[in-house]
């Protein structure tokens, strides 16, 4: 069968045009690309390392909750756990530190 199409004429005119090799080349190679970025899960991690990467943007600008919220959403990601449970004392220190002040959390809102 494959022998059938190398033979066809049309086919052998199309294939000495450069310019048509160089556009196959291209497609076959967007084609294939796209085959091995979603078959092997490429989109997911991408996706997974940005949600990371703004957790630590987050963590950095003392924004903690929403930090946790984030990396809530990539609970199986690289040291997620790890980073959680730095962000767990500070936010246990924090509020501690709140309500040692003579402060609740009924004040927080007022």
């Amino acid at each position: 069968m494959i022998k059938k199409i190398f033979e066809n004429e049309v086919l052998k005119i199309v294939l000495k045009d450069t310019r048509v090799r160089i556009v196959l080349f291209i497609l076959s190679g967007y084609f294939l690309f796209s085959i091995i970025y979603y078959t092997f899960g490429i989109d997911d991690y991408l996706k997974k390392r940005n949600t990371y990467k703004e957790a630590e943007e987050l963590f950095l600008e003392k924004e903690y909750a929403d930090a946790i919220r984030t990396l809530g959403e990539i609970p199986d990601f690289k040291n997620t756990d790890e980073l959680t449970n730095e962000i767990f004392p500070i936010m246990i220190d924090e509020i501690d530190h709140f309500l040692s002040n003579g402060n609740t959390f009924f004040q927080m809102n007022t």
